[in-house]
């Protein structure tokens, strides 16, 4: 009993009951989209949401005269439902591990924290995941019998980011038409090949396309940012995007082209009618697209577009013999400003290669249950307690939480991204 009284003392002097996820840079959606503590009602949120405008303007002769005000035409508003994900995450500590944190502080680090920290960056792997794709998968393949049991991840689905370390990683697999076939786990990746070794691959038919989901996530988890953007059709949120003008986000088709500052700065052009506009704009991408933005000032001509040379930064003139010593060629990010939209880009390992997405940081966020993104359950007033038949002690994390945006107006989807290698 010491021991499960000093490990919990522990934890909660290095963790405390709720904590804030410190994410990685690669963690983009967790590091940029604040959180919104709501009141929970059931099982859903409830957020306020704007589908029109409204149109009460008087217009006042020239003579002084007296007119009567136009009649009050409020604009459209309803209520959206989020069903936000609620999601445990066991971890283990060994029992040789636990039983020397009775040698202090050092012990607790060297041992269990050193697993409490890996199960937290894992879990928050998880979470970035789910609040990218959450709904639409975290890969397709068609089932090649012959390469069985290794599947290949379709270039336009692959997302290194969701598959590095998946050694064990429990997944699903559904048909197009939504049937679970096969309940599986992952034994190797490749990624460079986007090759994925499975344990087993019965009831796969060959030929046949299918769609790679965690295990137990289809219709459980809550709905990500590329699934909420994808959408143009039917009920988002328990609204119609049908009779709603503003309710969706406008989408580009780019169909397998490169992803260019032209074809970036055109589409936001095309679009700012429709809401596209603001100072504190995100662009995500995934990596393999970057180069594609930076256009060459230097070498651009007189007349010429500078969308002609993107991709091409070369041009660089040096004057002195000391800038060549110190010559540093690259770019930690680009911002453009498009009509009276600013954009930074921001690239992440989480976004597939075959879309892209712009995003108004000012209108989107994450509702959170409790006061943080993360705490560890309790089991009868402690944080970790034994496991049957095991040497071992047992911590579960938990999240409840799932992103929002009541301006689905001033977002743009871009998909049909080539999705080779530049």
């Amino acid at each position: 009993m010491a021991t499960l009284e000093t490990l919990d003392a522990m934890l909660k002097k290095q963790y405390g009951d709720h904590f804030n996820l410190v994410p990685t840079e690669q963690e983009v959606i967790l590091k940029h989209i604040g959180r919104a503590k709501r009141a929970k009602v059931g099982r859903d949120y409830t957020v306020a949401a704007t589908l029109s405008l409204d149109h009460s303007t008087t217009f006042h002769g020239t003579n002084e005269e007296t007119i009567d005000l136009v009649d009050a035409v409020d604009g459209k508003s309803a209520n959206a439902s989020i069903t936000p994900s609620a999601m445990s995450f066991s971890g283990m500590i060994t029992k040789m591990a636990a039983e020397r944190v009775a040698g202090g502080e050092t012990a607790f680090v060297d041992g269990p924290k050193f697993a409490i920290d890996r199960s937290m960056v894992s879990f928050t792997k998880v979470i970035e995941t789910v609040h990218n794709h959450g709904g639409n998968g975290i890969g397709t393949f068609t089932y090649v019998a012959a390469d069985s049991p290794v599947i290949n991840i379709d270039n336009a689905e692959w997302a290194t980011a969701i598959w590095v370390g998946s050694y064990k990683k429990p997944i699903d697999i559904y048909t197009a038409a939504g049937v679970l076939v096969l309940s599986t786990s992952v034994l190797k990746v490749d990624t460079q090949t986007r090759n994925v070794t499975l344990a087993s691959t019965v009831g796969l038919v060959n030929g046949t396309a299918y769609t790679i989901y965690p295990k137990g996530a289809k219709g459980r988890e809550s709905l990500g940012l590329f699934n909420i953007l994808k959408k143009s059709t039917g009920s988002l949120f328990g609204l119609s995007i049908d009779d709603n003008d503003l309710w969706g986000a406008n989408q580009k088709n780019l169909s397998t082209a490169d992803f260019s500052w032209k074809t970036f700065a055109s589409t936001v052009s095309e679009f700012s009618g429709r809401g596209v506009s603001g100072d504190n704009y995100m662009l995500y991408m995934n990596d393999i697209h970057f180069p594609k933005m930076v256009p060459s000032f230097n070498d651009a001509k007189a007349g010429e577009s500078i969308a002609n040379e993107s991709g091409n930064n070369q041009g660089r003139w040096f004057n002195t013999g000391s800038e060549v010593m110190q010559l540093k060629h690259g770019t930690e990010s680009i911002e453009f400003i498009i009509n009276n939209t600013r954009a930074k880009i921001v690239t992440s390992n989480y976004v597939k290669r075959g879309e892209a997405a712009l995003v108004n940081m000012d209108t989107w966020m994450r509702v959170v249950g409790g006061e943080g993104d993360i705490s560890f359950e309790d089991f009868n007033g402690q944080k970790i307690r034994p496991l049957e038949k095991k040497a071992a002690y047992e911590y579960r994390l938990y999240t409840d939480q799932a992103l929002f945006c009541p301006e689905l107006n001033g977002a743009i989807y871009f998909y049909g991204l080539n999705p080779a290698a530049l």
